[in-house]
């Protein structure tokens, strides 16, 4: 504790009055010109302390729900033209299946009775590869949860009770620990 001295200079008592210090757990003492006087200094100081306490309990409840939402989907469409192209000329031996770019050529024989006997190539089937892409609007589902928090004011017990609709009860939740929302 610090102490302060001054001096009365500006007093009364130096313009001859008399002035009195007056403290109330001392005596009343007059004060003489020139005489200083000791004033105690007080000063307080306070001491902060935290503690938790419980205000109430949170229940969290999880709904799902399905929304709508259109996409586009990028899909791609393989189709095979078939044409019948007529040969009609004789060949020594069969052709295997070949292929032309995209084409697929597949040679159809037929034994024809001459004079003698000879391998025609009567046709030869043809098959075009085409790719379309085309873009198709498709309607999905989507799951999605939604969390509402719900807050009791009240002081909880421990319990190990579940709340209605299969939410998750946090119990003894602190003030310190959770932040303040109107419900």
């Amino acid at each position: 504790m610090a102490r302060k001295t001054s001096r009365l200079a500006d007093t009364p008592s130096h313009r001859g009055e008399q002035n009195t210090c007056k403290n109330d757990n001392t005596n009343v003492q007059p004060l003489r010109t020139g005489q200083s006087v000791e004033v105690p200094v007080v000063e307080e100081r306070v001491e902060i302390q935290k503690r938790k306490v419980e205000t109430g309990e949170v229940a969290v409840l999880i709904e799902p729900r399905v929304e709508e939402h259109v996409i586009d989907v990028p899909l791609q469409e393989d189709t095979v033209e078939i044409r019948r192209v007529p040969v009609n000329r004789f060949v020594d031996g069969p052709v295997a299946v070949r292929q032309d770019g995209d084409v697929t050529i597949m040679p159809v024989y037929e034994e024809v009775l001459v004079v003698e006997k000879r391998l025609m190539l009567k046709e030869e089937i043809h098959f075009v590869r085409k790719s379309v892409e085309r873009h198709e609007r498709q309607s999905i589902s989507l799951r999605k949860e939604e969390v509402r928090v719900l807050r009791s004011n009240a002081p909880v017990e421990n319990t190990t009770a579940q709340p209605a609709g299969g939410g998750t009860t946090v119990a003894n939740a602190s003030s310190s620990s959770l932040p303040e929302r109107s419900p």
